[in-house]
């Protein structure tokens, strides 16, 4: 088999769904949270083949016939590895690198040892922030903001001590090199060339992939000192891609697949306040703007998307930038629109899922959104101000393509902001001209 760079092999499997693709050759139907068919691999007359969405993966119980996307292509295609890579590829609108023979082996091997650290590494957090001494603060710090030891011990927080070298040692001790533990983001190196923690001193939570493992960690600090930034995230590494990847989705995938909706929060905390309340489609983008990777994750299990950010300007200008990413994969996106200084870890604890809820069921949509947020940058009372708004919100019109969405959207506005409707078409008209 030809080595192909893993983290290509990856955005292949990012960028498609097995579903889509094995429903290419074969007909697959629905069978509660997984599909089903005749095998293609032998003969049948009962459905043996499953296919399952979630972990992407399909296994035949008669044959035992079984794998990924690329497994399934190379047997029913009878091609080599690097063969269905092409044809995969080539779908996903990528281009093939050169080969590399013993890099794929070298990647797998990372993988797994990466694997391993950030499982080792978790328990040992976990047992510093219950059972230590100097986790205490943190267990106080959390419980200051609502979360009791069983929700610490539920969603497998932990606590980074105030040393340079704790988890260092802790993990050499076990037999792993200073490399490994730089390969992990885990560790730093001075100019010495000595390693140090690179979480000191911070309540850590364990990022999860959807098949639970843990592939990164996000620490927020004790020390509210300006120098020391707020949360600290793992570097991206052989097993974690910020870009591809959601908080808290190993939690939240049974209801989004259940409700076919997802609720993107700004933050940890959010989310993990979010389940604790029951609202357990909750997941984090793990950065400020969203990818197309995370688009497609989220694409596979839902068609509905509602965005909860923190309620300040800095916020709503980071869920404007990923909107239309969401949305040009097919997505409708809806925006909850918190009360002024609020973000959902605060509301929803004191509001419970009752109240969140009345905030889903009046959220706006994507266009509504954009346009609200448009005419908060003009005083509509001036003139002036009042014709450049009128533009740009033609501008913003003119994007919708469906004539009749586009028709209700130019009525809506026209009643809203007190502009001629005929004023407004003839700017549209413009804009799409």
């Amino acid at each position: 088999m030809s080595g192909i760079n893993g983290d290509f092999v990856e955005r292949i499997k990012y960028s498609l769904d097995i579903v889509d693709i094995i429903s290419e050759y074969i007909p697959l139907k629905r069978t509660g949270n997984n599909y089903t068919a005749l095998c293609p691999f032998h003969q049948e007359k009962t459905p043996s083949f499953t296919v399952n969405p979630d972990k992407q993966f399909y296994y035949c119980f008669g044959c035992g016939s079984g794998g990924d996307l690329i497994s399934f292509v190379m047997e029913i295609e009878n091609i080599s590895f690097r063969e269905a890579l092409k044809i995969l590829a080539e779908r996903a609108g990528l281009d093939l690198p050169a080969s590399d023979i013993s890099f794929q082996e070298r990647d797998r091997k990372e993988r797994e040892l990466i694997f391993t650290i950030n499982k080792l590494s978790a328990k040992f957090y976990h047992y510093l922030l219950m059972e230590s001494e100097a986790g205490e603060k943190a267990v106080k710090y959390m419980a200051d903001r609502g979360f009791d030891r069983n929700d610490l011990r539920s969603y497998y927080l932990g606590y980074a001590p105030d040393g340079w070298q704790a988890l260092t040692n802790f993990l050499q001790k076990r037999g792993f090199t200073g490399e490994d533990i730089l390969k992990a983001g885990l560790a730093l190196q001075g100019k010495n060339g000595k390693l140090y923690d690179r979480f000191r001193d911070r309540i850590i939570f364990p990022i999860y992939n959807i098949r639970g493992e843990v592939i990164a960690f996000g620490g927020r600090t004790l020390k509210e000192a300006e120098n020391t930034p707020k949360y600290l995230n793992s570097p991206e590494t052989a097993v974690y891609k910020k870009g591809r990847n959601l908080y808290g989705i190993n939690w939240a995938l049974d209801e989004m697949r259940k409700t076919g909706n997802v609720v993107i929060m700004e933050g940890y905390t959010d989310v993990i306040q979010a389940h604790k309340h029951g609202i357990n489609n909750a997941v984090a983008s793990l950065g400020t703007a969203f990818t197309i990777e995370q688009a497609q994750l989220m694409k596979r299990y839902v068609s509905n998307v509602y965005i909860s950010y923190d309620a300040d300007a800095a916020g709503a200008r980071a869920t404007l930038r990923g909107l239309d990413i969401l949305s040009k994969e097919g997505l409708n996106i809806r925006v909850i629109e918190l009360p002024p200084d609020k973000d959902p870890d605060e509301f929803i604890k004191n509001e419970k899922k009752a109240g969140f809820g009345r905030l889903m069921d009046d959220a706006v949509n994507l266009m509504e959104f954009k346009i609200k947020q448009a005419a908060g940058n003009y005083d509509l009372s001036r003139i002036d101000d009042k014709i450049t708004f009128t533009k740009k919100l033609a501008g913003l019109l003119s994007e919708i393509n469906d004539t009749i969405e586009r028709e209700l959207h130019i009525q809506n506005a026209s009643r809203k902001y007190n502009i001629e409707l005929e004023t407004l078409k003839k700017g549209v008209s413009i804009y799409r001209s």
